[in-house]
C-alpha cells in the first residue's frame, strides 16, 4: 500500500492508502479549476457510498461489481474527461 509517493508508482498491483485518496479528492472539492470541484465532491459521494457498501452491508464481488457498475463508470468517465 502506498500514499501516491512518486517513486511507487512504477510497481504494478499497488493499492492506494484510503485516507491520502480521500485527502486528495477533498483538495479537488476545494481547488480553483472550474471542474475540479465536482469531481472532488463526486468522488467523494462514490468513496462514502462505497465504504457504507463494504462496511454495512457486504455483498459478493461480482454482485458488488454489478450493483454500483452505473456510478463507477460514470466516476470513470468524468475521471477521463
Amino acid at each position: 500500500m502506498s500514499d501516491g509517493f512518486w517513486a511507487y508508482r512504477d510497481l504494478d498491483q499497488r493499492l492506494r492508502c484510503l485516507a491520502h485518496f480521500i485527502r486528495k479528492a477533498q483538495a479537488l472539492e476545494d481547488g480553483l479549476e472550474p471542474a475540479a470541484p465536482r469531481c472532488g465532491t463526486d468522488l467523494i459521494t462514490v468513496i462514502a457510498t462505497i465504504m457504507a457498501a463494504v462496511y454495512d452491508a457486504p455483498l459478493p464481488a461480482g454482485a458488488f461489481r454489478a450493483r454500483y457498475a452505473q456510478m463507477l463508470n460514470a466516476l470513470l468517465d468524468e475521471c477521463l474527461r
